[in-house]
């Protein structure tokens, strides 16, 4: 069975003020029609990337695959996932469920004791030395590290998944990486080839198959 986790920011949808960061081809892939989401404070508009090939995600691996999304933002459960489905357009009950029963982490989850005695535990490390006084890159890799926790708190107490089946897709560099140091897998979802990355997932997972192969080997099997 897989477990398919999906960052917020940055990857299912760009906060408003925040498009900017976005790379050259997800402003390509950006439908400038807002939704509102909310933390317990604050509303924002968020403007959703990639989706028809996020759509076309949710609906191809309505079997074998668990869904979650995690971030480090502050967005409320129920409003993010609403969000969600308003705006790909999910009409479908069969996908409307899956949204609602995914599991769903955000920042208190990260910064729970509980998550951070899984780092301690399984020493989750970073994969780059820091300065001791650049509190924000101490942040990001906290979260990053935190991220990894709750990603491999989920494989250990699954009883049908094997490492390769767990993917992160997250624009984070350093999120993606550690995550990868645990055995799991990552997908960037900033580059060109994400659109593909997500069908050749989509598809494996249909397929129920136990391995998804990166864009890297596909790229050796095909010219080797």
């Amino acid at each position: 069975m897989w477990h398919v986790f999906f960052d917020l920011d940055l990857t299912l949808f760009a906060i408003e003020g925040g498009l900017e960061k976005l790379s050259a081809h997800q402003q390509a892939k950006t439908c400038m029609v807002y939704t509102p989401i909310s933390t317990k404070k604050t509303q924002h508009a968020v403007f959703p990337l990639y989706t028809f090939e996020h759509l076309n995600f949710f609906n191809s691996t309505l079997q074998n695959s668990h869904l979650h999304f995690i971030t480090a933002g502050l967005y409320e459960e129920a409003s993010a996932k609403r969000a969600i489905l308003k705006m790909f357009s999910i009409h479908s009950e069969e996908i409307t469920k899956k949204i609602y029963e995914a599991s769903f982490y955000n920042r208190n989850d990260l910064e729970a004791s509980g998550t951070k005695e899984i780092v301690f535990a399984c020493n989750i490390q970073s994969p780059v030395k820091v300065d001791p006084s650049n509190t924000a890159q101490i942040q990001i890799l906290d979260y990053a590290k935190a991220k990894a926790a709750i990603i491999l708190k989920t494989y250990l107490q699954a009883n049908d998944t094997l490492p390769g089946e767990v993917v992160l897709i997250d624009d984070s560099v350093a999120n993606r990486v550690i995550v990868k140091q645990q055995g799991f897998q990552a997908i960037n979802p900033t580059t060109a080839d994400y659109p593909m990355m997500l069908t050749l997932l989509s598809d494996t997972i249909a397929r129920n198959e136990s391995h998804f192969f990166s864009l890297e080997e596909v790229l050796a099997y095909n010219f080797s």
